[in-house]
């Protein structure tokens, strides 16, 4: 990395042998210059991560180009077609620019040797041409945030592919053979078809034969229905599973228990229904847990204090009863970003061990059954920014303890039975942006 500024001058002297050119990394702006183009030796042409503006020059005179990275830049307009016609190029990085237009439909016999398509965060439209099964060698497919359509072609003639990524595009399913065709992808790490148009189930058979070798899956933002098999159980080293805002229904797989790498788990608003299964608790890996705007019902199972590295956990939105378990929440002691237990059928009364969770920084209980007073162990929660109870049978006095809560920006104590005086402490809290006590029995005048 240098820093190097300005235009890239003519390369007007430059010697015509010249094989390798890496200006990666600058602030270089203006256009690429159309000299480039007489570069005929080039095998390499990286300049990406600079400031670089207009259109990408005519590049047919490099014919011997293997790697060719314009990412990172502000380039426009459409891509020349000699760039897609070059036989030995591996690398085309067109990535984070401002380009359009649709991708050549025999680009997958033009380009025999690419290894990687990086194309993401652009405006290309148009379908994924299905030529691109005959580059056998391609190992990683970037073309997420585009406006790419038609259906999702199959990839099973790539055999090397590592990681695809097609998200933020209006890609449909068809008959979901693409989905099928992974099962020859033996290399498959990361697949991310999240926010698209995908409609219908799951081929049977098709989660089973996933690779082993995945270790992230996200069709987050689709429309997939059905049920998710137990065979999901099989991905052993997956490590992010997104299937959050489909229309997913049934039970939760408690097969789910055995992915021991499991690092984010996101269900969340589909309508899946029944108990959430103890056997997460197995998950002694995972950060955050993503359940809520879902169907389920009965108790949190205690085995869930086994995912003691959780520092996120959103349970809100179903229809989840009993007693919120003090001990089990004494043992998530890393929870930070958020606990999030709202809009379910908690009865009892909070328990005082939510108040070990001192590094916690979002706190929602509200729209419950919830009964007794606020534990004044909550002060101990010096981090909370946020703090929700409204929508309970809370009583008594808000505890003299949440004085300590002074980096607080939100709090909600409304629609309760709380009585007593507002406390003058609220009014040292100099971050605090929302405040409601309404629909309470206080007395007196707040200030």
């Amino acid at each position: 990395m240098n820093s190097l500024s300005g235009p890239i001058p003519p390369f007007i002297n430059i010697p015509s042998q010249l094989t390798y050119l890496d200006l990666t990394s600058n602030s270089l702006t203006g256009a690429l210059p159309h000299s480039i183009g007489n570069l005929t030796l080039l095998s390499a042409l990286l300049v990406a991560q600079n400031q670089l503006q207009g259109g990408i020059p005519d590049l047919s005179k490099l014919s011997g180009l293997q790697f060719l990275d314009l990412s990172y830049n502000n380039l426009s307009g459409t891509v020349p077609p000699s760039i897609y016609n070059f036989p030995f190029l591996s690398f085309l990085g067109l990535a984070d620019n401002n380009l359009r237009g649709t991708l050549p439909s025999d680009m997958g016999n033009t380009l025999p040797n690419i290894t990687a398509l990086v194309m993401s965060n652009n405006h290309f439209e148009g379908e994924i041409p299905a030529s691109l099964a005959n580059a056998s060698s391609m190992e990683f497919m970037y073309l997420g945030n585009n406006s790419l359509s038609g259906v999702v072609p199959s990839f099973g003639s790539m055999p090397n592919l590592q990681v695809l990524m097609l998200h933020s595009n209006q890609l449909e399913a068809g008959d979901w053979t693409f989905f099928s065709s992974f099962a020859n992808c033996t290399q498959l790490q990361k697949v991310n078809l999240g926010k698209n148009r995908l409609r219908g189930s799951f081929p049977a058979g098709s989660v089973a034969n996933l690779p082993k070798s995945l270790n992230g899956l996200t069709l987050r933002s689709n429309y997939i229905s059905g049920t998710i098999p137990l065979e999901i159980g099989n991905l052993s080293k997956i490590s992010l599973l997104y299937l959050d805002n489909n229309i997913f229904t049934g039970p939760i797989p408690s097969t789910l228990g055995q992915l021991s790498n499991l690092f984010i788990l996101s269900l969340s608003q589909n309508k899946f229904s029944g108990e959430i299964p103890s056997s997460i608790g197995n998950l002694n890996q995972l950060t955050e847990l993503y359940l809520q705007e879902n169907q389920l019902s009965g108790t949190i199972p205690a085995s869930l204090a086994g995912c003691q590295k959780l520092v996120a956990l959103n349970l809100s939105s179903n229809g989840l009863n009993g007693s919120i378990r003090g001990h089990m929440f004494s043992k998530l002691n890393q929870l930070s970003w958020l606990l999030d237990l709202s809009h379910n059928q908690f009865t009892e009364s909070i328990p005082s061990e939510i108040g070990s969770l001192i590094n916690l920084g979002s706190l929602s209980l509200s729209h419950n059954k919830l009964t007794s007073k606020i534990p004044s162990t909550l002060g101990a929660c010096v981090r909370l920014e946020s703090l929700r109870l409204e929508g309970n049978l809370l009583e008594g006095s808000i505890p003299q303890s949440l004085a300590n809560l002074k980096g607080a920006k939100a709090l909600d104590f409304s629609q309760n039975n709380l009585s007593g005086t507002i406390p003058e402490f609220l009014e040292t809290f100099t971050s605090l942006q929302y405040l409601n006590m309404s629909l309470n029995n206080f007395e007196g005048q707040f200030q």
